[in-house]
């Protein structure tokens, strides 16, 4: 999984020489995804509060943690 990220140019090995490790670093072009999907996150939010009534999102999100619950148990 790494080696793919790395590969998309999402990450990059970086060297510390003073700690002598070495990490990963998020490259722009991550960044710059997360951003993106971070703002269609929102628009995808703001348009589903502004079409659903409040009752329909409640039951919604009760039925999700209901399934949360179940799916916890399986584990």
């Amino acid at each position: 999984m790494v080696k793919s990220l790395e590969n998309k140019g999402y990450i990059i090995w970086k060297l510390d020489e003073k700690k002598e490790r070495t990490y990963l670093v998020l490259t722009n072009k991550a960044i710059e995804l997360s951003n993106c999907q971070k703002e269609k996150m929102i628009e995808a939010y703001e348009k589903i509060i502004s079409n659903i009534q409040e009752d329909d999102l409640a039951v919604t999100r009760c039925t999700l943690r209901k399934i949360r619950q179940l799916m916890e148990e399986i584990k």
